[in-house]
């Protein structure tokens, strides 16, 4: 068995920039004080080619960045990419798929991940 950390998140939305900064300082910090093998998933509020997705990555995080359209849910083509699943370079491979609209106005994610052995 392995053991990691997975913290969920939820930025503040794009027309709050300064308060969705220091929501990805505090991802930031949070993360810092974890163990080395760590899983950061939901919604980002930011696409991942962004300069806040950009933050994280640098930070460590995105070793397998997610490039899903999930939102909006019921719309039979999704425009943005606004939730992730990231991981350490300790993590192996994450793969993820879409899964089934759920009554959110976003798509949920499912991830299964692998770790180095």
């Amino acid at each position: 068995t392995r053991a990691f950390t997975l913290t969920d998140v939820r930025l503040s939305g794009p027309l709050t920039p300064n308060e969705q900064a220091a929501d990805v300082a505090r991802v930031l910090a949070h993360v810092s004080s974890q163990g080395a093998a760590h899983v950061v998933a939901g919604n980002f509020n930011i696409t991942p080619f962004a300069w806040k997705f950009a933050q994280l990555q640098n930070a460590g995080l995105g070793q397998h960045a997610t490039y899903l359209a999930s939102w909006p849910a019921d719309w039979p083509v999704r425009l943005a990419l606004p939730d992730n699943v990231l991981s350490s370079e300790t993590i192996a491979s994450v793969r993820v798929r879409p899964g089934p609209p759920v009554g959110s106005d976003h798509r949920p994610l499912i991830a299964d991940i692998a770790f180095v052995k």
